[in-house]
C-alpha cells in the first residue's frame, strides 16, 4: 500500500526549491535586490558614483551630468530628485530627459519634511518607469524619503540602518527615528 502522503513531501519540496531559485534568479537577473527581505546592494559606476539599491529604487547623492549616462547603461529609468532648484547649476531635467530617462523634481530640506511630500514622492515612484534612482546632494535627504515611505513595510531597525548606509546624516538621524516611531508598527521603540 502506497503512502500518499509521504509521496507529496518530494513535490512539495521539488516546488518550493524551485519557486526560491526562480525568486532569487529574477533578483540577479534584474540586477535588483530580489524578493522580499533581500539585503539593499551598493551599486558603483565606472566613474565611481554609488547608489544603494532596495527593489526597483536606488537611494544615492547628485550625480554628475555624464554619471548620468553609466546610470542609464544600468538600465534605470527614472531620476527623481528632492533637491530644490537653486542647489544646482546645470539643468538637471534637460540632461535626464535627453538621455531617455523621466525626470521629477519635488524639493525638500530635511527639517521640513512632511506628509504631503511623502505622498508626492510615493505617487511618482509609484507611476514611474522602474528602476528609480532617488536622490539630493548627499544621499541624506533621498534616505530620511524613503525611510519615511517604508515605515510600517520592513522593520524599524533595519530601514534605519539602510537609511544610514544610503547616507543618512547623523544629525537627521532623530528626524527619521521620530517619524519611525510614530508611524510603524514597532511605534516608540527606537532610540
Amino acid at each position: 500500500m502506497i503512502d500518499r502522503h509521504r509521496r507529496a513531501r518530494p513535490v512539495l519540496t521539488v516546488t518550493l526549491l524551485w519557486g526560491t531559485l526562480i525568486c532569487l534568479g529574477a533578483g540577479f537577473l534584474m540586477g535588483a535586490s530580489g524578493c522580499a527581505g533581500s539585503p539593499p546592494r551598493e551599486a558603483v559606476t565606472p566613474s565611481g558614483f554609488k547608489m544603494l539599491r532596495v527593489g526597483d529604487l536606488a537611494i544615492a547623492g547628485q550625480p554628475s551630468a555624464p554619471q548620468l549616462g553609466e546610470i542609464v547603461k544600468a538600465g534605470y529609468k527614472t531620476v527623481i530628485t528632492v533637491r530644490k532648484p537653486d542647489e544646482i547649476d546645470w539643468n538637471e531635467a534637460a540632461e535626464v530627459t535627453s538621455r531617455g530617462m523621466r525626470f521629477g523634481q519635488i524639493p525638500s530640506a530635511p527639517e521640513t519634511i512632511e506628509v504631503s511630500l511623502l505622498s508626492r514622492v510615493r505617487s511618482m515612484i509609484e507611476q514611474s518607469p522602474k528602476p528609480v534612482l532617488l536622490h539630493c546632494s548627499s544621499g541624506n535627504r533621498a534616505a530620511i524619503v524613503w525611510g519615511m515611505l517604508e515605515a510600517g513595510k520592513r522593520p524599524d531597525e533595519e530601514i534605519l540602518q539602510i537609511a544610514e548606509d544610503a547616507g543618512l546624516k547623523e544629525q537627521y538621524r532623530p528626524l527619521l527615528v521620530d517619524y519611525l516611531n510614530k508611524h510603524s508598527e514597532g511605534k516608540g521603540r527606537l532610540r
